[in-house]
């Protein structure tokens, strides 16, 4: 929205207004919920124009040009539900590295959540599956609210570069390697410019704060621009930091529709779908109910924590908590701290590594 003057912005609101009125009186009863979430909306953007609060105003505004665009379902049609039940990879697979059994996937059309307390890698562990779907061929839409995508980019390199190298760095490490002169680290910063290269046309990231679940969504669907066809695989990091949605009345309603939001949209859009989730210590919290509820299935990140220093173990415990086809299990794997890559142990090495004199 772009409007040179007040005036000019109270005239586009009236005309929208006129607009919505129409439509309603043309579609009468097809009309439910929704008419009311858009003229919240509409009061949000003249309140939040009259307050100066350019942000919520963007955010209105942008609601009311997406809410346009409805998530209607797919017309039935049996060829294509047989060809979904008949395909031999109906889900996508977990990392071999992560150590899990063949049978448990991440499942197509019903979102699944990553959940970990703060500072335990739920978002680096979202990042490490991640890496390997765009390795294997899927086109991968990852968006965060927390992260500017030049953090996510630096984390995803320093992952890729361990698992190539064993060479593990932490990111205030990473970032003095790639802000120094010295030419001894030349090569380093060829890695990451070759890594961007190589897993730009694989990988759709952005930076989404404050986004809510249905602009969330739609930021998944621009990554078509990418490659012209639509991702295959969503990261939506994290479900706690969601926009509220301008229907809901405070942040609970928000969270239960953002849950609904992305439940009706993952299984329209038949991908699999990681919702990053922030839980407290004892893996509950009140926010990330109604996700686990919905979820297809569940999976607690832990790492035990030492007594005195707090410092948390390098051995991470992946709880399949809840799964709609197959049974609760727990695995263990290695979390190398610095990088965020996850392998089976900590005497793993790169192939190419193995057996060098100067390991």
């Amino acid at each position: 929205m772009s409007h040179r003057s007040e005036a000019q912005l109270v005239d586009a609101i009236q005309k929208a207004q006129d607009e919505l009125a129409a439509l309603r009186f043309a579609k009468a009863d097809d009309y439910l919920a929704e008419d009311t979430a858009l003229l919240r909306a509409m009061e949000k953007v003249k309140k939040s124009y009259k307050d100066r609060n350019w942000l919520e105003l963007k955010n209105a505004a942008q609601y009311i040009a997406e809410i346009k665009h409805e998530l209607a379902p797919a017309t039935p049609d049996a060829e294509a539900d047989w060809a979904e039940i008949s395909a031999p990879n109906f889900g996508a697979p977990f990392p071999p590295n992560w150590g899990m059994t063949r049978d448990y996937v991440i499942p197509r059309g019903k979102y699944i959540i990553f959940n970990a307390p703060p500072k335990t890698g739920k978002t680096r562990a979202a990042l490490s599956l991640a890496l390997h779907l765009a390795n294997i061929g899927h086109r991968v839409s990852f968006l965060s609210g927390e992260m500017p995508t030049s953090q996510l980019w630096l984390l995803l390199w320093m992952q890729r570069f361990f698992l190539e190298t064993g060479k593990s760095y932490g990111e205030f490490e990473a970032r003095a390697i790639m802000a120094g002169k010295d030419p001894r680290n030349i090569p380093i910063h060829e890695s990451y410019h070759n890594f961007r290269r190589e897993y730009g046309i694989k990988l759709w990231v952005a930076y989404t704060p404050g986004w809510s679940a249905r602009r969330t969504i739609y930021g998944h669907k621009l990554s078509e621009n990418l490659w012209g066809k639509p991702a295959t695989a969503w990261f939506t990091d994290y479900a706690q930091i969601l926009g509220k949605d301008p229907s809901a009345k405070d942040m609970r309603e928000s969270h239960i529709n953002n849950s609904l939001t992305m439940t009706v949209a993952t299984g329209i859009a038949g991908v699999a779908h990681i919702l990053v989730s922030q839980v407290n210590d004892l893996g509950v919290t009140a926010e990330s109910s109604q996700y686990e509820r919905d979820a297809g299935m569940v999976i607690n990140f832990s790492r035990e924590a030492d007594k005195v220093t707090g410092e948390k173990s390098d051995m991470l415990k992946i709880h399949i908590k809840h799964s709609r086809s197959t049974p609760s299990r727990i695995f263990t794997a290695h979390m190398d701290v610095k990088s965020g890559a996850i392998v089976p142990s900590a005497a793993w090495r790169p192939a190419d590594a193995q057996g060098r004199f100067d390991d």
